[in-house]
Formats: C-alpha cells, sequence, structure tokens
C-alpha cells in the first residue's frame, strides 16, 4: 500500500467507522434523508468543527457538482477524496467521482471537486 492509497482508506474508514456507533447511525440516517448535495455543503462546517486550523468552502457548481476548496492546507488530499467518498456513499450518491482540481503544496491550497448522479 502507497501511502497514498493509505490516506485514502484511512479517509474512508473516519466516515465508516461512524456507522458502528449510535451517534453513526443516527448521523447516517439524516445524511441519506439530506441526500449528497445538502451534506456536502454542510461539509465544511462539519470538518473545521474537527480541526480548528481547517478553513473550507463549498462552492456549487451545479445541482451534482460542488467544488471544495481548503485554504491552508497541509496534508494529504487523498484522504479528503477517501473521506467525501465515503459520505456520498454514504448519502446514496451514484457514480461518484471526487477529483483534485488543484494542490499547492507551497500555497497550502486545496481544491476538489466532487460530483455524482
Amino acid at each position: 500500500l502507497t501511502a497514498q492509497e493509505a490516506q485514502y482508506k484511512l479517509g474512508e474508514s473516519t466516515v465508516s467507522g461512524w456507522e458502528f456507533t449510535i451517534v453513526g447511525r443516527a448521523m447516517f440516517a439524516l445524511a441519506r434523508l439530506y441526500g449528497p448535495r445538502r451534506v456536502l455543503l454542510r461539509y465544511p462546517t462539519m470538518a473545521m468543527a474537527s480541526n480548528n486550523f481547517l478553513s473550507m468552502e463549498a462552492k456549487e457548481l451545479t445541482p451534482t457538482h460542488i467544488e471544495l476548496t481548503s485554504l491552508p492546507f497541509t496534508g494529504w488530499p487523498e484522504f479528503f477524496q477517501g473521506n467525501l467518498q465515503s459520505i456520498l456513499r454514504v448519502t446514496g450518491a451514484k457514480d461518484i467521482r471526487v477529483t483534485v482540481v488543484e494542490h499547492d503544496v507551497k500555497g497550502e491550497k486545496l481544491i476538489l471537486r466532487a460530483s455524482w448522479s
């Protein structure tokens, strides 16, 4: 397993691990009710609640395409890719794609684009 693959799997597992808790089951039920669009538009608030150094913004490009920008960003983009992929799966999204649009290590910036059907 490469470091990138390990970070991707870690991002996925942070979501899937919640499924086995009482709070997580309730959150998953709400995520399915809210759907992918609403959940991803709230993702920056949820992410920033878990890390006070993170600043993130979500921009709706279309009803099934959301762009997430994190500035400053230090870390592994693959972690967030795995995390978003897993979250979208929980919401019932299909044909999920989470791609890195920009990762500027020196400028500490990450832009991800998530799409689904």
